[in-house]
């Protein structure tokens, strides 16, 4: 895991808060206070195959730890915020069809966090929780408007327009994963030669990388 700078506890701005990356492979947890320093963290596996009831339940776990390393109450922590991939239902808190996660569809992943916890959570799509912390705190804070793009188990999208994070339906509006870059009868699949199916044989070790697969439909000419 990237090494992070850490705020002390002495030195940081209280309400604290969680926040948690939800990945195909990992999940990473951090601890941060009212200006977005981070006090804590810490990752733990997916384990995609075992749901996502029990992958909450170790979030909960890991969370409490950060809170016992830096000797904290809980009580210090307002919320917790949790970043998954879609797509999703976010008014209802659930999970909906994430492609990288086929054992965790039509889940209520806010209550179950919520309950592991004890702590009421906020929900969003990962990219656009991504981009907001960037366009918050990081290189984005001097622009308006901004893309970040993810690039993990597969390629996610963020997307800020003046000042205003773009949501979408079902927390897909700035998805970029999905997005044509190469219309060719020779393109990657996933469907059309998208950024997704390009990225994910180079992210595999070179050992292991699948041929391409190669389209048999015909190429679209509009997108």
């Amino acid at each position: 895991m990237t090494q992070q700078k850490t705020t002390s506890v002495d030195q940081a701005q209280s309400p604290y808060f969680f926040g948690i990356d939800v990945g195909g492979t990992g999940i990473k947890i951090g601890l941060t206070d009212d200006q977005g320093a981070t006090l804590g963290y810490s990752a733990i596996d997916t384990l995609e195959p075992q749901g996502p009831a029990d992958a909450m339940r170790r979030v909960a776990e890991a969370c409490r730890a950060i809170l016992d390393k830096l000797g904290l109450d809980a009580s210090r922590v307002a919320r917790a915020g949790l970043g998954t991939p879609g797509s999703q239902d976010i008014r209802k808190g659930m999970l909906i069809e994430p492609p990288n996660h086929p054992h965790w569809h039509h889940f209520p992943i806010v209550k179950s966090l919520e309950e592991s916890l004890k702590l009421p959570v906020s929900f969003a799509n990962d990219a656009n929780a991504a981009a907001f912390g960037e366009f918050w705190v990081g290189t984005g804070k001097i622009h308006d408007s901004m893309v970040l793009l993810t690039l993990g188990t597969g390629v996610g999208g963020g997307v800020i327009i003046d000042n205003e994070l773009v949501v979408g339906r079902n927390s897909f509006g700035g998805e970029c994963g999905h997005m044509i870059i190469d219309p060719s009868p020779e393109a990657r699949l996933c469907a059309w030669g998208e950024a997704e199916a390009i990225w994910k044989p180079m992210r595999a070790p070179r050992e292991s990388r699948p041929e391409p697969a190669r389209s048999s439909k015909p190429v679209p000419r509009a997108f």
